[in-house]
């Protein structure tokens, strides 16, 4: 259980002004029944980390991605193939 405190130094954390410094290219996943952290959150760090960041979508999925966890394994692991891949 998270204490008050706790709460009330997250939200004065500036979350969005330190993704910003980052220049790298970024897969965020979201579940469409996330009720801890809304979309509009993710949809934010997508305007912070510019035309590098892409969002994936995963339609019916909770903030623990309980049920698709295998499609969200294959999509980081091709994400993370993308980014060794050598380039032409």
């Amino acid at each position: 259980k998270l204490g008050r405190e706790y709460l009330l130094t997250t939200q004065q954390l500036d979350i969005y002004g330190t993704a910003s410094s980052y220049k790298g290219p970024v897969r965020i996943i979201h579940g469409t029944n996330d009720n801890i952290v809304p979309m509009w959150c993710s949809e934010r760090f997508m305007k912070t980390y510019g035309a590098q960041s892409e969002l994936v979508v995963i339609e019916g999925e909770n903030h623990l991605i309980s049920r698709k966890r295998k499609d969200v394994a294959a999509s980081v692991t091709e994400f993370y193939r993308t980014l060794w891949s050598p380039q032409p």
